[in-house]
């Protein structure tokens, strides 16, 4: 395995897994991660840096060649466009290939580029199910989402992993 490891700045109240710096061309910008988007958002201040395709209701459609987290770049990013305020944001989307782990004590957040496990990580294991709308975790026989005040509070609380392999949140020692 390849193993990176970023900081980031842990968030609660459902309001995402936390911020990491990323840079695109030569901006560097703080940006939410966020399981509610899908690809990244940017504010129109960036749009020279970006290769557009047009509109679809108030934003323009995009991609980056390249985003780069850390030492990790992630090329042909989708990427919608909004007006000069809007916040960034990278949806989970982009991380969960690489099994990310966040650590929010101590604000660390490490990606694995290669992930050959066979086996199960260890650790209590909760059901998610994550897809182009959210995230959502199997608490108490219920799906609950990630902006419900339980699950923002374990996830902003409890060092955890996406397992890719298996959909499923790890809680980590």
């Amino acid at each position: 395995d390849s193993v990176v490891v970023l900081t980031y700045r842990p968030s609660g109240e459902g309001s995402g897994f936390g911020t990491v710096l990323l840079r695109i061309g030569r901006a560097e910008l703080p940006a939410k991660i966020d399981p509610q988007t899908v690809g990244l958002v940017l504010p129109a201040t960036l749009a020279n840096e970006l290769r557009q395709f047009g509109r679809e209701g108030n934003r323009t459609l995009a991609v980056a060649s390249g985003v780069r987290l850390g030492p990790v770049m992630l090329t042909n990013v989708p990427v919608s466009i909004g007006d000069p305020d809007e916040q960034v944001r990278i949806g989970f989307d982009l991380l969960a290939p690489y099994s990310p782990a966040f650590d929010p004590r101590k604000g660390i957040l490490t990606m694995r580029l290669l992930e050959r496990r066979s086996r199960p990580h260890p650790g209590p294991r909760i059901p998610a199910l994550h897809d182009n709308n959210s995230m959502r975790l199997l608490l108490g026989g219920r799906w609950q989402p990630t902006t419900a005040a339980m699950t923002s509070m374990l996830l902003a609380t409890r060092a955890w992993m996406w397992d890719t392999r298996r959909g499923d949140i790890v809680l980590l020692p």
